[in-house]
C-alpha cells in the first residue's frame, strides 16, 4: 500500500497483481487492487475487483462503500444505494457510506439524501472533500 499512498499507482497496481496471483483467496488483495484501480481512473475494473473481495469474505463495511462509491461514479445509482445500505447494515456510523448514500438518493429526487448528508457532516465535517476529489457531487 505503501506505493498507493505515495500516488504511485503503476507499481502499486503490479504489487497487487502478484498478491492476487499469489492467493486468489485473498479478499484484502482484491480490495486493496479495486481502490488502485479506483484512484487510477477505472471504476469497471474496481467494481470487479470489489466484487471479488465481496464475494471471498470476510464482508467489510469498506468493500461495500467503495464499491458503492465506484457504482456511483458510474452513475448506477441503485446499485450504489444498496452497497451503501449493505455497509451501514454493517456498521451504522459509516461517515462514506452515510454521505454516499445521501448524494446517491438526491440523484433520484429523493430528499432523505439531505439527512444522510448531514449524519456524515456530523460523524465526519470534511466528508465532501474525497467524493469532490473524485469528482463524484
Amino acid at each position: 500500500m505503501t506505493f498507493a499512498r505515495r500516488g504511485d499507482f503503476d507499481n502499486a497496481l503490479r504489487d497487487f497483481d502478484q498478491a492476487v496471483r499469489l492467493d486468489a483467496n485473498s479478499a484484502i488483495a482484491f480490495y486493496n487492487r479495486g481502490r488502485v484501480h479506483f484512484a487510477k481512473g477505472d471504476a469497471l475494473q474496481a467494481i470487479q475487483d470489489f466484487d471479488a473481495a465481496i464475494d471471498i469474505g470476510p464482508k467489510t463495511p469498506g468493500a461495500f462503500e467503495e464499491r458503492g462509491f465506484a457504482y456511483l461514479s458510474q452513475g448506477q445509482i441503485d446499485k450504489a444505494i444498496a452497497d451503501y445500505d449493505a455497509a451501514l447494515q454493517l456498521d451504522a456510523k459509516r461517515a462514506t457510506a452515510l454521505y454516499g448514500r445521501g448524494l446517491a438518493k438526491r440523484r433520484k429526487d429523493d430528499a432523505s439524501g439531505d439527512a444522510d448528508i448531514a449524519a456524515a457532516k456530523a460523524i465526519k465535517p470534511d466528508i465532501a472533500t474525497a467524493f469532490d476529489q473524485a469528482g463524484v457531487k
